[in-house]
């Protein structure tokens, strides 16, 4: 039995007989020891006495050469009970009497050989010596005995007289006195015991049973158990230490309590997800959090399982190698993966991993943190979306003025040249297909501004089904006879807020893309679908980053052409991207469709699998009433001048002269300035013949703004400006200002041209 299963009212017991028992036998055996010494001398002075008294006896019957006297002696000391045996031997070694008759006449070396003493032999050695036999209790011993020289006994003139003695009744009688001593002694030692038990009982036991009684009581928890013990001051200090401990351990106990709880909380409250494992990739506990990430009802369904238990193998892996670098160096480690809801949600989780070690800094395991960067991650990307947006709007803008200039030269000598070659059909078609490609050339730079959103656009409240029904015809020119173009819109009203050109652009955009990528099938179709929409707990999951609005306009254009792959999905809305061949697409299409829609506050979706084509969902807010009807229709009519004078003040050459040539063929007098301090000496020189002047935004000396200024500080003259930078960028004041954009078309421009003047002419 370990002594750690003893308990203390047989501990001290044990010690006290532990510590007695050895002191009894230690007493015993000296006294044991003492009476065997006593016993020992008192046999060897005996055993000499006898022998000194009977030798004295045998020599004084050899000097009466008395034989049979000395053999008497021999055989009557040899009677009494503690003598063996008695031998007379003489100085040749033969024995001449004996308390034993058998060894008269033998030879002392035959008796010894008999008896096998080597006790005896040594004890012969030398005279009048005595040796102990412990292992037969005798004594063996000599006393010198002179023989006569003319005796009948001759022998030789020094022989001795040999006995041996046995003191084993002595020795008995020795041991049982002991044994009454010992018994004696034995039940005091008892009774001394029994004493002490007792009162190491009542001094030591009970107060130590006390304290483990109430230490036992602390174990369970009841740290507020207070302690009553009866003893020594010892004890007393030792109980009065162990109840300031026990309050102590209570108030520590309270401040854990408090600690854990709050931690508890945090950890229960915080969104990210909270776990930690073990070195061999058990998961040792987590948070809620966690626990709602994997759908389990609590952490006991996790406790206990590996990344494999719970993830799928490829994921498993990722998670138990990220281990494994914390666990072997010993330091953090981040990283970045999506991860799949079992709901379907996929999420990205920026998680960091830590070592975790006990109070004796053991690495025991790891700690990690996972939080869901969905969000930051789609920020990330719009950022830097924007910020491509933002460099392709800086280029537009810089190279817009200057190239709206040229195409505003090119389509105004185009109009001269074609006015000129009427009667020649072939050279006009030619050349109205150049003044197509010019003005889709400054429709492509207006594109660039707008997605860049360098271009204002005009909102209004619209009727999304009316204009759907219009614009899907308008954009059906555009598809070919082979292309099944089919629709399926809502019949009741759909108002949004919008830009009407803006979003007619876009359908064309996306129907256009749609007819590429449907070209090669063998039965190419495009399907356009309007409906409302309301956003479901899956939309709003994926979209939480935008503002989202109750009730949706839901657009869709699908074609069943050669799909998008995968790794392109990501890509299809950045500028310049395309995967059309060379020659077939600018890139710009699907990044015009992105920055309308979110000009509009909508979201664009897109579904798509190689080989089975693709579809767009486009979600616009939904308003509450029709604030305009749109009609589509245009004219192309030039409005003839009536000989009245123009100022044009332009710094491009080629502009104003081509402008000048134009408005004099429609019947304009013309004056033309360079830049605006030219421009304000001539409208001075001039002014009482100018009916209008035409000023370019930006030119050197004095802009539009300012010649228009000048020119206006006596009267509400009529200016139109024209630029090839974007208006919204040049006037900053909310003024009543008539615009007009490079390039333009010459019908616009007499129009424009023409209602101004009549405007100045018809007011007081």
């Amino acid at each position: 039995m370990k002594p750690e299963n003893f308990s203390l009212r047989w501990m001290i017991p044990l010690s006290i007989i532990m510590v007695i028992f050895p002191f009894v036998v230690m007493s015993m055996y000296a006294f044991y020891s003492d009476a065997v010494d006593g016993l020992t001398a008192s046999s060897k002075n005996e055993l000499k006495h006898r022998m000194s008294r009977i030798a004295l006896e045998v020599e004084h019957n050899l000097l009466s050469d008395n034989y049979k006297n000395v053999q008497r002696i021999l055989s009557v000391a040899g009677a009494e009970g503690e003598l063996n045996f008695l031998l007379l031997v003489d100085g040749d070694g033969l024995i001449r009497a004996s308390s034993r008759y058998a060894w008269i006449g033998l030879r002392l070396k035959e008796v010894l050989e008999n008896q096998h003493s080597t006790i005896m032999s040594e004890a012969l050695q030398t005279f009048n010596d005595y040796r102990v036999d412990w292992d037969r209790k005798h004594i063996d011993g000599n006393f010198p005995v002179e023989f006569p020289k003319n005796g009948k006994m001759r022998g030789g003139s020094t022989g001795m007289l040999i006995g041996e003695f046995s003191f084993m009744q002595k020795h008995k009688h020795l041991l049982l006195n002991l044994q009454q001593k010992l018994t004696i002694i034995s039940t005091g030692m008892v009774f001394i015991t029994f004493l002490l038990i007792m009162l190491m009982r009542q001094w030591i036991n009970r107060p130590i049973n006390q304290l483990i009684n109430h230490i036992a009581t602390l174990e369970k928890g009841d740290l507020n158990a207070k302690i009553t013990v009866q003893a020594g001051s010892e004890i007393m200090l030792l109980a009065d230490s162990l109840a300031s401990m026990s309050d102590q351990l209570g108030a520590s106990r309270q401040e854990l309590q408090k600690s854990h709880s709050l931690l508890k909380s945090l950890i229960d409250s915080i969104p990210d997800l909270i776990f930690y494992k073990s070195i061999e990739g058990k998961y040792l506990g987590c948070n809620p959090a966690f626990c709602k990430f994997l759908d389990t009802a609590s952490a006991d369904q996790i406790i206990g399982k590996r990344d494999y238990d719970l993830f799928d193998r490829e994921l498993a892996d990722f998670f138990r190698s990220n281990d494994k670098v914390v666990l072997e160096q010993g330091k953090a480690c981040r990283s970045e993966q999506w991860v799949s809801y079992p709901d379907g949600q996929r999420v990205l989780l920026d998680t960091l991993k830590t070592p975790y070690y006990n109070e004796s800094l053991e690495l025991i395991g790891l700690i990690g943190i996972s939080r869901d960067i969905t969000s930051e991650s789609l920020l990330k990307e719009q950022l830097a979306q924007s910020q491509k947006m933002e460099a392709v709007g800086t280029l537009v803008g810089g190279i817009a003025h200057d190239f709206n200039n040229m195409l505003a030269g090119i389509s105004g000598n185009l109009y001269l040249l074609e006015s000129r070659l009427k009667g020649q059909p072939e050279l006009t078609r030619k050349l109205n297909n150049i003044n197509k490609l010019s003005f889709r050339a400054a429709e492509m730079i207006r594109q660039l501004l707008t997605f860049a959103r360098k271009e204002k656009v005009k909102m209004h409240a619209f009727s999304f089904t009316s204009f759907l029904n219009e614009a899907v015809k308008l954009a059906g020119v555009a598809v070919p006879e082979n292309v099944r173009l089919t629709c399926s819109i809502v019949g009741n009203d759909l108002v949004i807020n919008g830009d009407v050109t803006q979003l007619q652009q876009m359908l064309m955009n996306l129907i256009n893309n749609a007819r590429d990528a449907a070209e090669g099938a063998e039965s190419p179709e495009i399907h356009v679908a309007l409906s409302p929409y309301e956003p479901d707990e899956r939309f709003i999951s994926q979209h939480s980053h935008h503002e989202l609005s109750d009730k949706y306009a839901r657009l869709s254009v699908s074609d069943n052409g050669c799909g998008i792959r995968k790794e392109q999905l990501a890509r299809i809305f950045e500028p310049f991207f395309t995967t059309k061949p060379e020659g077939k697409g600018t890139g710009l299409g699907l990044a015009m469709v992105f920055g309308l829609i979110q000009t509009h506050n909508g979201i664009i979706d897109v579904e798509s699998k190689p080989g089975e084509g693709s579809t767009f969902y486009i979600y616009i807010p939904l308003q509450q009433e029709i604030q305009r009807v749109f009609d589509f229709d245009a004219s192309s009519e030039i409005l003839l001048g009536h000989g009245e004078t123009l100022l044009i003040a332009d710094d491009e050459e080629h502009v104003r002269e081509t402008l000048a040539e134009v408005l004099e063929g429609i019947g304009y007098r013309v004056i033309v300035a360079a830049d605006g301090a030219e421009a304000c000496r001539l409208y001075e020189e001039n002014k009482e013949h100018i009916s209008l002047a035409i000023l370019d935004m930006v030119m050197p000396h004095a802009g539009g703004m300012d010649v228009a200024k000048i020119i206006r500080k006596d009267s509400n003259f009529p200016v139109l400006f024209v630029s090839g930078y974007d208006k919204q960028n040049l006037i900053t004041k909310e003024e009543q200002l008539h615009f007009i954009s490079k390039p333009y078309a010459m019908s616009d421009m007499s129009k424009a041209i023409r209602q101004l003047i009549n405007e100045s002419q018809s007011s007081p």
